[in-house]
């Protein structure tokens, strides 16, 4: 009977390919650039191999499952991309150069006093499959290796003045002559054989070109001037000279651009796969190179996987670290920062972690679809929970220990700690669910799915009890506060958002990151939270005052995971580089973010000359610091963050839709409020005015589109049929029409006589306008989604070829000529209608661009990001004319005024600023 090849038949990939690259593992081209392509390819595969991890082949599809998850880090992250598609390419490069089989000598090092052997290996394809395979693992370790070897073979060159040292036989038997060498005193070894690189930068003649081939692999994989030390001691070769002549062309080569490292490393040949003698070396090499606190590996023992779970114990002197890699560890937090112990007995990658209230017991969670609970203090298993039919991604605790929930693509489950048994099932949310977490009291549970939404749960029933929706993409984490009465989320929309959980109401919206919010904690006292996500930050935020507190960076991957300890002085974090690590916050203060007042702020409509010059380069913000704000006039009132910001076609009144629930009508020429709508149905998302100013639109977080009298007041009319939170709504300049998208993607457009609306088109956007003539409308979405459709009868007229990220704003151009939209890629791209060409794209946010419009005279674009800044661009030239600063968090909307003197922006920092163009040259 044929062996079973689950590469083969899963996958594809037959034989005489294995081992594959990480690329064709996820089924696409070697080198491929699009990480949209990456990314997709990666959870298509993993979720096509997860069908047979419960079947007669579980154990290959785990593997295979690991793999996969090891493929999706290294070629998400750029720096790791970077260096296995040089060593691939190396590898490529080699086999390349003939066709025939050719003998070489490689140096092999065997013994820790550094002597070396030559070997030969045969070119071909056999090769390259060899090579490959060593490729992933290796690339490291050969670095190391080379360095090692290297760096003692030109050691002895020198004892020896430089003349050639006498030949060990081949044929001598390994393990007796690396036993045999005195300490400090090696015997005689064989010089390898190495191709000198010549640079015009780096030394090109004598003993240096070899260094520099010897350094070339250390430094594309990674390796530091410490870790350069640390292996000098291991290799009994501290030869300070040396030392100094290698960390300066170390230096030199860490300094050249990513093509020129390439052409250097294509030009030498990389050791092979070698015996394990290599790897006991290394090892030691590198036990040494990596000892630090927590905070980076501890050890040789550390993690070999990305980190997926953290938790600090109740007493705050341990910490517990869930991985990829299959296993649970415990550290000591006190001391040497070491682990205690490692826990193995899940057969899949181990996603969640949790101590019991006493910090006795610990429970896990699993892909292998169970949860073990453990003894913390012997390691022994004492329980292990089956019943989920499918991965599992959460678990917790109740207060009193008696219970767990968990939570995983088949959704949420209690079970009884004692029996073992589960004693409910939470059913409701249409995907995998991300998160769970108690309530202080034990009588809730709340949960966060990638269906976008967070639902809470009573405890003994097991009922619904609410669901809140105001995130517009997959929530990855959730938790209550210490006293239960409110609940963070996190979301891959970038924001957390803080919730009532009473009311179910939204509170706050957090906005810094600029990439997913894939973890959130509360503090013991309840006052502060912490974030961190795929930008790998960890931010620290207010709960009171909303604002940013404190930002810590040193993960070099995504941080998965976050945990304050019950003290409240310091952090833990997880990452998918595979670190654990600690953070001190003892010392972190409330930073205030002021707004300079002015008491002599002109009047909204007078001569701005006494505000003087406005600086036509402003700097970037610091937002820990005094923000000077150089807005002509700011409109407050609202309680929560602005969403949305409307200016009525005369100019006299703007509109402002806030988390707070509520509408504000401001008068503009009276510079005060005229009107509060306080009686919706939900929260507001989007607003905007009837041609005649007459009407003011809005679409809310349950789905529903609400049309109020201005300035009266009055509800005139709801529109339902949205099945999530309408994101972006528009009258048509004619006022016959409205043109809507909600946050699942749905467009529909709506008739005003007899308010009937239908569906354009059913998936994928969430930004919409008209043109000025009324005649057109553009959609833009996700993953650069961006189509012209006719407001007529609504068909599709042209799709552009947008960028990968997703649009997160639209608008025509007065005479309907032009497009722009503001990106996630912090960009602006102006396109032109007819050719559907991109004719510039503007660069020079540093967060996403959340809102762009057009000058009423096509002359300018205004933009404004989550940096906080609304910058003035020209459109034919691309320059950056000016940039306005004033504002303390995310801008999520612009308008002009009808004279287009004027630009109004609304911010999540609940103000509304006017901004003067007079100045902008």
């Amino acid at each position: 009977m044929q062996e079973f090849d689950p590469h083969h038949r899963w996958l594809g990939i037959p034989p005489h390919e294995q081992p594959a690259t990480l690329y064709r593992l996820l089924g696409i081209s070697d080198f491929e650039s699009d990480q949209e392509v990456i990314t997709e390819a990666s959870y298509r595969q993993i979720g096509h191999i997860k069908q047979y991890s419960s079947g007669p082949h579980r154990d290959a599809a785990n593997r295979i499952l690991n793999e996969l998850s090891q493929a999706q880090v290294t070629l998400l992250d750029l720096k790791k991309k970077t260096q296995y598609d040089i060593s691939i390419q190396s590898v490529n490069d080699q086999v390349d150069e003939s066709t025939v089989d050719l003998d070489e000598p490689v140096p092999v090092i065997v013994g820790g006093a550094g002597r070396v052997r030559s070997g030969s290996i045969k070119r071909g394809a056999a090769a390259r499959r060899r090579r490959r395979s060593s490729v992933p693992t290796f690339l490291f370790l050969t670095g190391i290796l080379a360095f090692v070897g290297g760096t003692f073979a030109y050691w002895w060159s020198q004892q020896d003045n430089g003349e050639s040292v006498a030949s060990a036989t081949e044929n001598t038997d390994v393990a007796d002559q690396g036993d045999s060498t005195d300490a400090g005193t090696p015997k005689p070894v064989e010089t390898p054989t190495l191709d000198v690189v010549s640079s015009p930068e780096l030394p090109s003649t004598g003993n240096d070109g070899g260094l520099v081939n010897l350094l070339v692999p250390a430094v594309a994989a990674g390796v530091t001037p410490d870790e350069f030390a640390a292996l000098n001691d291991v290799g009994q070769m501290a030869q300070s000279a040396l030392y100094d002549r290698g960390v300066k062309t170390y230096q030199q080569l860490s300094e050249m651009t990513p093509g020129d490292l390439d052409k250097v490393l294509r030009r030498r040949r990389l050791p092979q796969k070698g015996e394990e003698r290599w790897l006991k070396i290394i090892a030691e090499a590198t036990s040494l190179a990596d000892k630090s606190t927590v905070g980076d590996r501890s050890d040789s023992q550390s993690h070999t996987g990305p980190v997926a779970g953290v938790a600090f114990s109740p007493d705050g002197k341990r910490v517990a670290s869930a991985s990829d890699d299959m296993t649970l560890k415990l550290w000591d937090t006190n001391g040497q920062q070491t682990i205690l112990r490692t826990f193995e007995g899940h057969k899949s990658n181990v996603k969640g972690v949790a101590f019991s209230p006493e910090g006795h017991r610990i429970v896990t969670a699993s892909w292998d679809k169970t949860l073990v609970l453990w003894d913390a203090g012997s390691g022994e298993k004492l329980r292990t929970f089956t019943g989920h039919s499918a991965p599992v991604w959460s678990v917790g605790f109740s207060p009193t220990g008696q219970q767990i929930v968990s939570g995983g693509e088949d959704g949420v489950k209690l079970w009884d700690v004692a029996s073992g048994q589960a004693v409910r099932s939470l059913t409701g949310h249409s995907d995998t669910v991300t998160s769970v977490a108690f309530s202080s009291s034990g009588r809730e549970v709340v949960s966060g799915s990638n269906d976008g939404t967070v639902k809470i749960w009573n405890s003994a029933s097991g009922s619904e009890l609410k669901t809140l929706t105001g995130h517009n993409n997959k929530v990855t984490s959730v938790a209550f506060s210490p006293d239960g009465d409110q609940i963070i989320s996190g979301s891959w929309d970038q924001t957390l958002i803080l919730w009532s959980t009473d009311s179910g109401k939204q509170l706050r919206t957090f906005s810094g990151h600029v990439s997913a919010v894939l973890s959130v904690a509360f503090s013991s006292d309840g006052k502060r939270i912490a974030s961190g996500g795929g930008d790998k930050s960890i931010l620290v935020w207010d709960v009171a005052s909303g604002k940013k507190i404190g930002a810590f960076d040193g993960h070099t991957d995504h941080l998965t995971s976050i945990a304050f300890s019950p003290d409240g002085q310091r952090m833990v974090s997880g990452s998918k580089d595979q670190s654990v690590r600690t953070w001190d916050i003892a010392g972190l203060a409330r930073v205030d973010v002021a707004v300079a007042a002015d008491e002599n702020m002109p009047k909204f409509f007078e001569d701005e000359k006494a505000t003087g010059k406005k600086n036509k380069k402003s700097t970037m913000r610091d937002s820990t610091s005094t923000v000077a704000d150089s807005s002509v006039f700011t409109f407050e009132g609202h309680a929560g963050a602005i969403e949305s910001v409307a200016v009525s076609a005369n100019g006299r009144w703007f509109v402002g839709a806030s988390s707070d629930g509520t509408l504000i009508l401001w008068d503009a020429r009276k510079r005060k409020q005229r009107r509060v709508y306080d009686d919706l149905a939900a929260q507001s998302r989007t607003v905007g005015f009837s041609p005649d100013g007459k009407c003011i639109i809005n679409g809310t977080d349950d789905g529903d589109i609400e049309l109020w009298a201005a300035p009266k007041g009055r509800k005139l009319q709801t529109l339902t049929g949205h099945d999530s939170a309408v994101c972006s709504v528009a009258f048509s300049p004619n006022g016959k029409q409205i043109a809507s998208c909600d946050s699942g993607g749905a467009v529909k457009l709506w008739l005003v006589a007899d308010l009937s609306g239908k569906e354009m088109v059913s998936s994928g956007y969430r930004r919409v306008a008209f043109s000025d003539d009324g005649k057109l409308i553009v959609v833009g979405g996700s993953r650069g989604k961006l189509s012209v459709w006719s407001a007529r009868d609504g068909k599709k007229l042209q799709t552009y070829q947008g960028r990968s990220s997703e649009v997160l704003s639209v608008g025509f151009s007065k005479d309907g000529k032009k497009l722009v939209c503001g990106c996630g890629d912090n960009t602006v791209v102006v396109w032109d209608v007819v050719s559907g060409e991109e004719l510039k794209a503007f660069s020079g946010h540093i967060g996403t661009v959340n809102a762009a419009a057009f000058s009423p005279d096509g002359d300018w674009v205004v933009s404004g990001s989550a940096d906080g800044l609304i910058k003035v661009w020209d459109v034919d030239t691309g320059e950056d004319l000016h940039t306005f600063k004033g504002h303390e968090a995310d801008v999520t909307g612009l308008a002009f005024t009808p004279d287009g003197k004027r630009v109004v922006s609304s911010s999540l920092d609940k103000t509304v600023k006017v901004w003067s163009l007079k100045d902008v040259n």
